[in-house]
């Protein structure tokens, strides 16, 4: 095995990211896929490359059409997307994948791509964004007038009492 090969093989086994190689045509087959496979979808490298369909059936079905957009980007090209995949044990796994296409020297279409995963970040995101409503519904319920003001003290929202409180509309 080349010294270069062997490094990329090497590199791939440590880092937490799937990386893999899809071949698309003349037949599809998986060519390479990462060990990290295993920690984020509970399969092994080899049970994805002895079934290519098998990463396409893990994404979650209302996701599908994201992951099949991948065949209208051009050749060279860049496709990143987030879809969600159906972890063996059942559980839902946000994912970040990046695609580039490529024609080989043999005439075969290639994806090359790595995977990560960002269901930490997506929990984050959610529970943000849960905690922002709720305090946003406090607010407008409140019979406190309460605003908020950035640094330059110009108000950029005021909860609905303060027509009462105050006898001014919201807009002004």
């Amino acid at each position: 095995m080349p010294e270069s090969v062997d490094l990329a093989a090497q590199v791939a086994a440590e880092t937490a990211d799937i990386l893999f190689v899809f071949r698309i045509a003349p037949t599809m087959a998986c060519e390479f896929m990462s060990p990290a496979v295993a920690q984020h979808t509970g399969w092994t490298a080899e049970e994805c490359i002895a079934d290519p369909t098998l990463i396409a059936r893990l994404v979650h079905p209302d996701d599908l059409h994201i992951l099949q957009a991948a065949d209208d980007v051009p050749v060279g090209e860049h496709y990143d997307f987030e879809v969600r995949w159906q972890h063996r044990d059942g559980r839902t796994v946000w994912m970040q994948e990046r695609l580039r296409k490529q024609i080989r020297d043999d005439g075969a279409v290639v994806l090359y791509g790595s995977a990560r995963d960002i269901t930490a970040f997506k929990d984050a995101e959610k529970s943000l964004a849960e905690t922002e409503e709720l305090y946003r519904l406090i607010a407008e319920n409140s019979l406190e007038v309460v605003y908020r003001a950035p640094s330059n003290m110009a108000i950029t929202w005021v909860s609905p009492s303060v027509r009462e409180v105050l006898g001014w509309s919201v807009e002004e």
